[in-house]
């Protein structure tokens, strides 16, 4: 009975996120928005949240930032794709072949050779 009830209160607070966000979205920018990667900032692509003239990370809400952003929430930010692809090994994990500093990292695609797009893992 309890998860019953459980499951119900989850199943109307997604409903009410839902239409919260629907109705808010024709006034303003808000945290239901998606962060569109890549984007242009500075002069620079960015294939995830940023720290720049912020306490906390964040991201643009259109391809070249205009003005349009949100702090960034756990499910934002970029996702380690793996395999990948380095050099000449398949890695499963995060490495930290080739970093200066021995900070693992992962590529952000299934070829880093190719795309060369990456971020230090957690």
């Amino acid at each position: 009975m309890d998860r019953d009830i459980l499951y119900l209160y989850k199943e109307i607070d997604q409903h009410i996120e839902i239409s919260v966000c629907a109705w808010r979205k024709v006034y303003i920018y808000t945290l239901c928005d998606k962060c569109f990667f890549p984007f242009y900032y500075k002069n620079a692509i960015h294939h995830d949240c940023i720290k720049f003239k912020a306490k906390q990370k964040w991201c643009s809400l259109n391809e070249t930032y205009n003005g349009y952003w949100k702090y960034c929430s756990e499910g934002d930010f970029a996702k380690c794709v793996f395999p990948f692809w380095y050099r000449r090994m398949i890695y499963w994990e995060c490495t930290n072949d080739a970093e200066t500093f021995g900070k693992n990292w992962c590529s952000l695609t299934q070829n880093y050779n190719k795309e060369k797009i990456w971020k230090y893992c957690d």
